[in-house]
């Protein structure tokens, strides 16, 4: 059954503009909240590889990152079959062999499958990411590549 959802989460649909920017394959959501009791959501994709998988993995535990709150991460070192928990929803990442050997769209089946606009996802996590990046940059704690040429170049010629 498909459902769906007019907003999902703020932080799931960045995850999710996470895995589309870095080419996650046959990328779903079920709404699990009526069939489990500890989580809302599982997000499901596929990797190519062992690095691809945990490429993704980390690229979203970053994205979840909060201060003094480290986001839980199995599998990782194996990059088979992982799963990041960020506690309203869980993120199940795999290789192709081991997403047939599960199955777990088969095994929750009595979920429902959300629609994802991948498109609007991705155009909006790829905004946010440019804000995020440009006030870091204004803030200082990013500098460019040219910036600090620049000030390389400049404490350089001061010390001569």
């Amino acid at each position: 059954m498909t459902k769906k959802i007019s907003k999902l989460p703020e932080s799931l649909e960045r995850v999710l503009g996470v895995l589309l920017e870095k080419k996650v394959e046959e990328l779903m959501v079920l709404d699990v909240e009526s069939v489990v009791g500890y989580t809302d959501y599982f997000v499901i994709g596929t990797g190519n590889t062992s690095p691809h998988v945990q490429a993704m993995a980390e690229a979203v535990a970053m994205e979840l990152k909060v201060p003094g709150n480290p986001v839980p991460v199995e599998g990782k070192t194996d990059g088979t079959w992982v799963l990041v928990d960020q506690g309203d929803f869980l993120v199940h990442l795999f290789q192709p062999q081991a997403r047939r050997f599960y199955a777990l769209e088969d095994l929750w089946s009595e979920s429902r499958s959300v629609v994802i606009d991948e498109e609007r996802i991705l155009a909006e996590y790829r905004k946010h990411f440019k804000e995020k990046i440009l006030a870091e940059r204004a803030s200082g704690k990013v500098r460019g590549k040219k910036v600090a040429q620049e000030e390389d170049e400049e404490e350089s010629s001061t010390e001569e």
